[in-house]
């Protein structure tokens, strides 16, 4: 026993174990710092999808899940739609609102930079698909 103690063979080895294990728990926290972002009920299934992705590479170390693939649409703010349709970018947050427009088929929440300031905030964006929807909305309003 003191021969392996003075050799110091496990104390090595017992450190090169240790290591090994807090390299995995530095790996698995980050693991779920993704999946906790990921449950953020604001993001949309595109920025979750990519999250989880990320938390399985980080895991496996290799990419499991592939990252979803973007398709790109063309996207209106709410004050592009207003212009488009002659009223305020609030009235087509309230039509929105009230008619439950802002759902997957119609839009999707995206990371956008505050117009008055450095803060980042979810801002609803929407697709060409609503466009007919305000527009019936707004035929309703004026009758």
């Amino acid at each position: 026993m003191e021969s392996v103690i003075q050799q110091g063979i496990p104390q090595k080895q017992n450190a090169d174990e240790r290591l090994e294990i807090m390299k995995m728990n530095a790996q698995t926290r980050k693991a779920q710092t993704y999946l906790k972002l990921a449950n953020v009920e604001t993001l949309s299934s595109t920025y979750k999808n990519v999250l989880v992705s990320k938390a399985c590479e980080v895991l496996a170390g290799e990419q499991i899940i592939p990252l979803p693939v973007v398709e790109q649409r063309k996207v209106y703010s709410a004050g592009e739609l207003g212009e488009m349709l002659g009223v305020s970018a609030n009235k087509i947050g309230r039509i929105a609102n009230q008619n439950n427009l802002k759902v997957p088929e119609y839009g999707e929440y995206r990371r956008d930079k505050s117009k008055y300031s450095a803060h980042e905030c979810d801002t609803w964006v929407y697709f060409e698909s609503v466009i007919p929807e305000f527009k019936r909305q707004l035929k309703i309003i004026k009758e």
